[in-house]
């Protein structure tokens, strides 16, 4: 058998985190490296997977499709990716930001545990691409709705402001200088 690795870079938010706050599951590793995996080994990708790269035919007549999925998955392994000199206790009680991870793919046939392990990175590169497109667009249609709603907010105190103004001229602090000459 032929294991066969690729190694997934996440980068990290480039969104300020005062402006948009990150989630929870996003910043613990565990749940991060457990997010992933479960995206990785998706029955729907698998499956997809199976049926493009013409994978399991013997085993596809005679087990269902689950049991070849699962088959599939009991060869996988997504493990995560720490810097060469991290302290171990940081590595074993997981403190650090994990975004670096490496897919495993263990196939008889070293060409077939190449192409799997490239489609399952590749599948998981574009779906994190388009996922970071989509957050990018809520994140900019938000901004654009409190922009809005914050100038909607300033005119209508302006509005009172000149009002104020208005119903009080002669009277007002910036008028005492004037009011004391005459």
């Amino acid at each position: 058998e032929y294991t066969v690795h690729a190694t997934i870079l996440v980068e990290p938010q480039s969104i300020s985190r005062k402006l948009v706050e990150t989630g929870e599951d996003e910043r613990d590793p565990i749940n991060r490296l457990h997010l992933m995996e479960m995206q990785i080994l998706s029955r729907s990708r698998l499956s997809k997977v199976i049926d493009d790269l013409a994978l399991y035919p013997d085993e596809s007549e005679e087990k269902t499709r689950e049991e070849v999925i699962d088959m599939m998955r009991s060869r996988i392994v997504v493990t995560p990716v720490f810097p060469e000199n991290l302290d171990p206790e940081l590595k074993r009680r997981m403190e650090i930001e994990v975004n670096t991870f490496q897919l495993f793919f263990r196939h008889d046939n070293a060409a077939v545990a190449a192409a799997v392990a490239n489609r399952l990175a590749n599948d998981f590169i574009d779906e994190h691409i388009k996922e970071r497109v989509r957050a990018s667009g809520d994140t900019a249609d938000f901004v654009e709705s409190e922009l809005q709603r914050v100038s909607s907010r300033l005119r209508e105190v302006e509005a009172q402001i000149a009002q104020v103004k208005g119903s009080n001229a002669g009277s007002l602090p910036d008028d005492v200088t004037a009011n004391q000459r005459q």
